[in-house]
């Protein structure tokens, strides 16, 4: 059954953002890139959802907005971990974003280059997954570094001066806009990376992150320090986040933003949570658009 739902906590969330972003009036955010990397493999159910909650938030302020993608050329799809089996990926959805610059690669080819010679240096103290013998989770973790770094070299080389870099992943689900005065605050805290405050695990949430520009190229360049760290300890996604901001001396501030990861079925995955939201008793927030109940509970996206 298809239906409309516009929760509690939507409506907080969307007059709060909206009441903030109204607020804004620093001048001095005049351009931010945004950086998406990862695989594109549930664009079409976000595509739109991304340019409302996102990019029309900059742009209505009259922010200059730049958008650099990295991603994989892949038109199948599995993940063990989140359900997913030979999903079908299509082919040039990343044309849906419009980016003003777009670098794809065969991951088949990284990893025979990059992952699989070094391995068993990135499994020194393990698999923190405890996957084995494919360890599919670990070599996905580092192909989605590789990409950040790609990113990376595509924002610093076009030499555009920006106020705030900002990353993120194309198969979020947000909740909330993206607020102007975040922005502005991260603009003029040039020590501080902004993350959420859920999905930590540990360490940092690393599906979003924005900072200065001095901060984000270190923390796209964090696959430089992911030898060192397997060293001592397991290559975990979010606790290696943290530790490779603290080893730059970088600290670490919170963002107010709200998403849920999209798998390539359409279906809605790990609804944000914190330990605040654990100790209610009302139900998860779910998206305000139209949906259908899919299997396991889940929410099912109408494609946009």
């Amino acid at each position: 059954m298809v239906v409309d739902t516009v929760p509690r906590k939507l409506i907080v969330f969307a007059f709060f953002t909206m009441w903030a972003n109204s607020q804004a009036t620093d001048a001095s955010l005049q351009r931010v890139a945004l950086c998406f990397f990862g695989l594109t493999r549930s664009l079409n159910y976000t595509v739109n959802n991304l340019r409302s909650s996102i990019i029309d938030p900059l742009l209505m302020h009259d922010v200059k907005v730049d958008i650099f993608l990295h991603s994989y050329n892949v038109t199948t799809f599995s993940n063990p971990r989140s359900s997913e089996t030979d999903a079908h990926l299509e082919s040039g959805a990343w044309k849906m974003l419009r980016a003003d610059l777009v670098e794809t690669e065969d991951p088949a080819v990284v990893e025979a280059m990059f992952v699989a010679p070094n391995l068993q240096e990135f499994l020194a103290k393990g698999d923190p997954w405890g996957e084995g013998p494919e360890h599919l989770s670990l070599k996905n973790l580092i192909k989605s570094l590789h990409s950040q770094k790609q990113v990376t070299k595509m924002w610093t080389a076009s030499g555009n001066k920006y106020d705030v870099v900002c990353y993120l992943r194309t198969d979020l689900w947000f909740y909330n806009l993206l607020t102007i005065s975040e922005l502005s605050t991260a603009q003029q805290h040039r020590d501080q990376l902004y993350t959420p405050d859920f999905h930590m695990w540990g360490g940092l949430n690393d599906r979003l992150a924005f900072g200065v520009p001095q901060v984000m190229s270190v923390y796209g360049n964090r696959i430089d320090m992911a030898k060192s760290y397997a060293k001592e300890h397991p290559l975990h996604s979010e606790t290696f986040l943290k530790a490779a901001m603290q080893e730059a001396s970088i600290g670490c501030s919170y963002s107010s933003m709200r998403f849920a990861r999209v798998r390539a079925t359409g279906e809605l995955w790990s609804i944000w949570y914190n330990e605040s939201d654990m100790q209610t008793s009302e139900p998860a927030m779910r998206p305000h658009l139209r949906f259908v109940k899919g299997h396991h509970g889940l929410a099912q996206l109408v494609p946009s």
